[in-house]
């Protein structure tokens, strides 16, 4: 089976985020989670970005969607791992100073569960939620080729093993990535 990595934004304070929530281009609010349907989505967005000085080539959005530079973008491409996504235009904006980003938006097309429950040790809540994963084990009858995918379980997006070595190649900030057999809740 492909390895995968748990994304999750670097929050070190030097960089910025989205603000609040994400708009179209008009400036009208827009539902956006992970996974969302590509015909949901508008063909652009808009977001204001706030904190820190950085603009890294993964901007922490609260929604843990992935909002990447075009390099990022770039890297998807040529490692042939469009086909899993939709790529959308975000425009971030910078308040102060005074400043536009071209950015995307890279929303995974697929949602897979993947967690095997007789090897894995977590709780799950009445709601059908899971929680307190202390040891996440793949199943071994699913081998997705998703480059890149939503893990059902945990509802965060995950990048191939060959994706994560070509952005630590390029050195880009903003993200880390965990090992999906590491990957731990503490709730």
């Amino acid at each position: 089976m492909k390895s995968y990595y748990v994304w999750s934004p670097d929050r070190d304070e030097r960089f910025c985020r989205v603000e609040w929530a994400l708009t179209d281009a008009s400036g009208e609010a827009t539902t956006t989670y992970n996974g969302i349907p590509p015909e949901r989505l508008p063909a652009r967005l808009r977001a204001i970005l706030e904190g820190g000085p950085v603009v890294p080539h993964f901007v922490y959005y609260m929604g843990l969607m992935v909002i990447a530079s075009s390099d990022v973008v770039d890297v998807v491409k040529t490692q042939g791992a469009a086909s899993s996504v939709t790529i959308v235009p975000v425009e971030l904006v910078r308040k102060r100073p005074q400043k536009t980003y071209e950015y995307f938006l890279i929303n995974p097309l697929r949602s897979i569960p993947l967690l095997d429950h007789e090897r894995s040790i977590f709780k799950r809540s009445a709601a059908g939620v899971y929680r307190n994963i202390k040891k996440f084990v793949v199943r071994d009858d699913i081998d997705p080729q998703d480059e890149i995918l939503i893990c059902d379980e945990i509802g965060q997006t995950l990048f191939s093993a060959r994706l994560v070595d070509a952005f630590r190649r390029a050195s880009f900030d903003g993200a880390s990535f965990t090992p999906l057999e590491e990957y731990r809740t503490l709730l």
